[in-house]
């Protein structure tokens, strides 16, 4: 199993187009409060091994899932978390709008794809 966690967290978190949006409001699965918005949660989706060498996994099919959190349009966000994921080898395979009556919030969920190999 590839793991490339620490690269893809360490971009959602530190790059600055996003952050000028949700400051440290970046969670792991889901938010811990909505209180602050707009805020990101995050989570490998699913990670297949996909390319063998000599029986050993060389290469894995990773999928993220990425949900932006907001009490108005998700837009902005879900445009910065798109160029960042794109810039880590990502492919955007599906996205999709959500809303809580109750809560009034919004919730754009977003799977993003990257076919790894790795380099040693």
């Amino acid at each position: 199993m590839q793991n490339i966690k620490t690269s893809v967290v360490s971009a959602l978190k530190t790059a600055t187009a996003l952050y000028t949006l949700v400051a440290d409001r970046v969670y792991f699965h889901f938010p811990n409060d909505f209180k602050t918005l707009p805020c990101i949660s995050y989570f490998e989706y699913d990670n297949s091994g996909e390319f063998y060498c000599d029986n050993l996994e060389v290469g894995s099919e990773i999928i993220y899932q990425i949900d932006v959190w907001n009490d108005g349009s998700t837009s902005a966000v879900a445009q910065a978390i798109d160029t960042i994921m794109v810039s880590e080898g990502f492919a955007r395979i599906k996205a999709q709008d959500r809303y809580e009556a109750s809560t009034a919030i919004h919730q754009k969920s977003m799977l993003y794809v990257n076919h790894y190999i790795d380099p040693n």
